[in-house]
């Protein structure tokens, strides 16, 4: 049985979207009307921390992913029910 993140990868994002390694799918908290995939960036954030410390997790985030832009590409959102500060 597919999970809701599952089923929004499979019927939605095309192989220019899936530049994200897969452990940020749970990251995904929606789609937008033109397909493109939406990110939590405090999720991402999170995610990055388990390998380095907040600040540069932080400068990693805004350099290699809210950086990177496109028609393509995912959008980030700034969920603040997520932001633990």
């Amino acid at each position: 049985m597919m999970n809701k993140t599952s089923q929004l990868i499979e019927e939605y994002a095309d192989e220019n979207q899936l530049q994200l390694s897969s452990q940020f799918d749970d990251c995904i908290v929606g789609v937008l009307s033109d397909h493109r995939l939406v990110y939590s960036a405090f999720k991402i954030i999170k995610v990055l921390q388990q390998e380095m410390s907040y600040e540069d997790a932080i400068e990693h985030f805004y350099f290699n992913f809210d950086g990177s832009k496109g028609e393509f590409m995912p959008t980030y959102i700034y969920d603040l029910k997520e932001y633990e500060g």
